[in-house]
């Protein structure tokens, strides 16, 4: 599936509280061996940025344990107690190639199985859905990964659920 595809897809999946100011983006840069870079923007202000760049040359492998991939060189997923508090991702935990395969990934899950996904993609992806109900995304406020916990705070905010 061709990345434009990809993006409409899952952007109509958005909530409509989070629709315009949420996006996600793709690049390819021709010359630099396939590298790519997604990003995620909230009004338009880069808040993670995922490329395969970094996460080989921080990790020697593009794809995290966690990205259920065969026959491809993974590195281990960050520890808690590693993490930056000051980071919603670190520095090559994740690059493009994970992105864009848990985007299909996450595209042929069902809501509830999203949700409880061991992958921290996926459930962004889930959290930024207009299927996830309140309850869950008040929870996911206190998720163990920054970027998921953000994202349901960003949205539980907007939608001013008390």
């Amino acid at each position: 599936m061709k990345w434009s595809k990809l993006k409409q897809k899952i952007e109509e999946r958005f909530a409509d509280s989070i629709k315009q100011r949420v996006n996600i983006h793709l690049t390819s840069y021709r010359g630099h061996n396939g590298n790519s870079r997604s990003w995620i923007t909230v009004d338009g202000i880069e808040k993670i940025s995922l490329d395969n760049f970094t996460s080989f040359n921080e990790n020697s492998a593009y794809f995290n344990e966690l990205t259920p991939i065969e026959n491809c060189l993974t590195h281990n997923k960050i520890k808690d107690f590693k993490r930056d508090k000051n980071f919603l991702c670190e520095k090559g935990e994740f690059s493009s190639f994970d992105f864009t395969y848990m985007a299909k990934k996450y595209l042929q899950t069902s809501a509830q199985d999203a949700i409880k996904s061991e992958h921290p993609l996926i459930r962004l992806f889930s959290v930024l859905d207009k299927k996830t109900g309140k309850r869950k995304i008040k929870q996911l406020q206190n998720d163990k990964n920054p970027i998921v916990s953000y994202f349901a705070k960003f949205r539980y905010a907007l939608e001013n659920l008390k």
